[in-house]
């Protein structure tokens, strides 16, 4: 999870990707432990962040909340039957 040293340059890191990863962590155990949460460094949507990406080659998710799981974890289950 991208931390950068200036807390005024945008990073997921600073806008909570933390506690979203392990929120997210948390639900899937829950729901679906076959489903592994990986932390990247950076995606390259730094101005969007915190941001998410479903894979493989799924959709990203960008301005992600805490409060967004619940509908990540559904929306997971979607992609699930799409591919």
């Amino acid at each position: 999870m991208n931390r950068r040293a200036n807390p005024d340059m945008p990073s997921c890191g600073h806008r909570g990707g933390m506690d979203i990863a392990d929120t997210l962590e948390s639900a899937l155990a829950l729901t679906r432990g076959d489903v592994q949460v990986q932390r990247f460094n950076c995606l390259g949507c730094c101005d969007l962040g915190p941001n998410l990406r479903l894979s493989p080659g799924g959709e990203f998710w960008h301005h992600v909340r805490v409060d967004d799981v619940p509908r990540l974890v559904k929306r997971l289950a979607e992609f699930d039957q799409e591919t």
